[in-house]
């Protein structure tokens, strides 16, 4: 999920292409660190992104021209986050996609250097193009991730599962 409101650690530039879509150079779409999700059932449970496993080969590629959703992405009747697919992306606001998705690092605003990924994201759909502008930063994205059920503590935040 672009959650760019979390952590203040993108340098990214946003323009309109020729078509009138909206392109984003260098969104930090994914950060190593705790993350709070919201379960199908409205429960909060705290996500370490592992910071060992975020610039793998595979994490990388898992997101590499996957489908971008407005808002958060879809759940299952167990509260599940639910992956985008051929058979339920009908049912899905897409409104975009991602490209030229890459490692990277950045500071937040208390100058803890987090790993990052980064990626060229493109936005057609014109509602999604509207609230960008005025000021939605809460984008899905469609990677795939293992979590493991074993809670632990990162840098002094307690977690209770692993992405991997």
């Amino acid at each position: 999920m672009i959650r760019l409101t979390q952590i203040r650690c993108d340098e990214a530039t946003a323009q309109l292409t020729d078509e009138g879509f909206l392109e984003i150079l260098g969104a930090v779409v994914a950060r190593a660190g705790v993350l709070e999700y919201r379960t199908g059932a409205g429960a909060v449970v705290r996500e370490l992104r592992d910071p060992e496993v975020i610039h793998s080969k595979a994490a990388l590629e898992s997101y590499e021209g996957r489908p971008v959703l407005l808002g958060s992405h879809p759940t299952d009747s167990a509260g599940r986050v639910a992956l985008a697919t051929q058979k339920n992306i009908g049912d899905l606001e897409v409104i975009g996609s991602m490209r030229n998705v890459r490692a990277d690092y950045a500071d937040d605003d208390e100058g803890r250097r987090h790993k990052v990924t980064k990626a060229d994201v493109l936005i057609w759909s014109a509602d999604a193009i509207s609230a960008a502008r005025y000021g939605t930063r809460q984008f899905s994205l469609g990677y795939r991730t293992g979590v493991e059920r074993r809670p632990g503590v990162y840098r002094g935040e307690e977690y209770d599962a692993r992405q991997t």
